[in-house]
C-alpha cells in the first residue's frame, strides 16, 4: 500500500542533492523499535501522513540529481504473526530484514519505486516498528529524528524540520589540480589499484557481514576511566574520546600491536549546527568524519585520549577550517580526485591499524513513543561501520554496546571469556 503527505507539494518542487546525499545513494539506513501493548493502527497511519508534510522529498520519487517532490508516496504495511512474541524478535538476528521487506533499489534509483518503506507486525505480546530509507534521503541522525518526530505528532505535539539545502553543501569552487594539491598539501591518502583489490575481495567474501554480539561497556566503568584521568591529568574527557581511545586498545590487543605499529583513528562527526546555514533539525546528509594524527602503539592511554579530543576540538573550533575539510571532501568525490583524509587500506585490513568508530549512543532511538510507551528494544542499523556505540536498552544496566564488523569477528569470538579479557584492558588503563 502506498501512502502519501496530507499536503500536496507543486510538482516543480525538487531537492538537488548535495554531494554528501550522492555519497549515499545506493545504501539503506534500516531501523527496527520493539513495543509492548497495542497501537491504533490508523491513527498510527494518519500520524505518518502528517510527518510525511514534513519531509517531502521522502515521498517523492528520484530524478537524475536529485528528488522530484511530486508526493508518489512511501511504502505502508501491516503484517499480523501472532505465534511471534517480543522475546523472539529480541533473539532475531535478522530482524532488520525480516520485519520489512524492504526497497527496491534498480526500481528506487530509476524514479519508480519509493524511498521510503514502512511495516508494523502486531505480534503476540506486543508490535515492531520497523523502517527502511534510502540513505540519500537521510542520515543517521536524519532517520532516527524522523521516527521520533513521527512518533510526537502521534502524540500530539509540535515538530521543526528544515528540508532546504544549505549553501555550504554546494561550495566547489576549485578547479580539479586546485582541488588534489589541496588534498596533497593536507597529506590526504591517494586511492590505488591495492585498495580497490582489498574492496573486491571484501565483496567477495562478505567480511563486513560478519558482527560481533554487543560488548557491554557500563555507565560506571566509563566514568571511573574519567575519574582515573582527571586524578593524572587534571582534565575532564568527554565519554567519545574516552570510548574510541579504550576501542583502538582493544584492536591493538586482538592485532597483537608491535609498539612502533602505527596506527590512526577516524570519528564519524555531525555537521549540524556547526554551520549557521545547517541547523540541528536539518533533514538530509550532514555528515563527516575527522581522522585523528597517526600515532604509534606505545602511546600511553591518557595520550591516546588526548589526541582523539584534540583532533576533534581542533577542527570544530576552527570554523574556516572545517569548512574547508568538510568542502574539500565533497570536491575530491565530485571530481573523482583519488584522495581521502582516511586510510582506508588499513582501516579494512585484516589487521586494522585505522579505526573508524560511528558513536550513535545519543540518537533518540529509545525516545519514541506512540502512545504504548517507549520500545523495548532497537538494534543498531546494519551499515558496515568498522564500529559502531549504541544505546542500552532500557531494560539493562547503563551503559553503551559496542559493536565491531570485518575481519577481528572471528577473533573476537574465539576469544573464552570476552568481559573478562575487556575488564583485563579497562583494569590495565585504571591502574597505569
Amino acid at each position: 500500500m502506498i501512502l502519501k503527505a496530507k499536503t500536496e507539494s507543486q510538482a516543480k518542487d525538487f531537492w538537488t542533492f548535495s554531494q554528501l546525499d550522492t555519497n549515499c545513494l545506493r545504501l539503506e539506513i534500516k531501523g527496527l523499535w520493539l513495543f509492548q501493548g497495542r497501537v491504533n493502527i490508523d491513527a498510527l497511519q494518519n500520524s505518518l501522513i502528517k510527518t510525511l508534510d514534513f519531509y517531502p522529498h521522502l515521498s517523492g520519487r528520484i530524478a537524475g540529481k536529485g528528488i522530484n517532490m511530486n508526493n508518489a508516496g512511501v511504502e505502508w504495511q501491516i503484517v499480523e504473526q501472532e505465534r511471534i512474541s517480543t522475546v523472539d524478535v529480541r533473539k532475531n538476528q535478522h530482524a532488520l530484514s525480516d520485519f520489512n521487506s524492504g526497497l527496491k533499489h534498480s526500481q528506487m534509483i530509476k524514479g519508480k519505486a519509493p524511498l521510503l518503506s514502512v511495516q508494523v507486525t502486531n505480534i503476540s505480546d506486543g508490535y515492531v516498528i520497523c523502517v527502511h530509507c534510502s540513505h540519500v534521503c537521510l542520515d543517521g541522525d536524519g532517520f532516527y529524528s524522523f521516527v521520533n518526530n513521527w512518533s510526537k505528532l502521534h502524540r500530539g505535539e509540535t515538530i521543526d524540520v528544515t528540508i532546504e539545502k544549505a549553501l555550504v553543501l554546494f561550495q566547489q569552487s576549485h578547479t580539479k589540480e586546485e582541488v588534489e594539491q589541496s588534498a596533497i598539501a593536507n597529506k590526504w591518502h591517494k586511492m590505488n589499484a591495492s585498495i580497490l583489490w582489498q574492496f573486491a575481495i571484501i565483496g567477495i567474501t562478505k567480511v563486513f557481514s560478519k558482527v560481533t554480539e554487543p560488548i557491554f561497556i557500563s555507565d560506571n566503568t566509563i566514568d571511573a576511566i574519567k575519574q582515573s584521568l582527571f586524578d593524572k591529568t587534571a582534565i575532564k574527557y568527554g565519554t567519545h574520546a574516552i570510548l574510541s581511545a579504550l576501542i583502538t586498545r582493544m584492536f591493538m590487543r586482538l592485532n597483537n600491536a608491535n609498539p612502533e605499529d602505527i596506527y590512526s583513528q577516524m570519528s564519524v562527526m555531525d555537521i549540524r549546527n556547526r554551520f549557521e546555514s545547517i541547523n540541528q533539525n536539518y533533514a538530509g546528509n550532514a555528515i563527516t568524519t575527522i581522522p585523528t594524527p597517526e600515532f604509534k602503539a606505545s602511546v600511553s592511554f591518557d595520550v591516546l585520549v588526548e589526541i582523539i579530543d584534540n583532533s576533534i576540538k581542533e577542527m570544530l573550533n576552527d570554523r574556516q577550517r572545517f569548512a574547508d575539510f568538510v568542502i574539500l571532501n565533497m570536491e575530491t568525490a565530485n571530481m573523482k580526485v583519488p584522495y581521502l583524509p582516511l586510510d582506508l587500506k588499513k582501516m579494512n585490513a585484516r589487521k586494522p591499524q585505522a579505526i573508524y568508530i560511528n558513536n550513535m549512543r545519543r540518537f533518540p532511538v529509545y525516545d519514541v513513543d506512540f502512545g504504548t510507551g517507549k520500545p523495548i528494544w532497537t538494534p543498531p542499523n546494519d551499515l558496515s561501520d568498522i564500529v559502531k556505540i549504541w544505546p542500552t536498552a532500557p531494560d539493562h544496566e547503563k551503559g553503551v554496546e559496542i559493536y565491531i564488523r570485518g575481519y577481528l569477528v572471528t577473533k573476537i569470538k574465539r576469544i573464552k571469556d570476552l568481559n573478562r579479557w575487556i575488564q583485563e584492558i579497562i583494569d590495565s588503563l585504571l591502574n597505569n
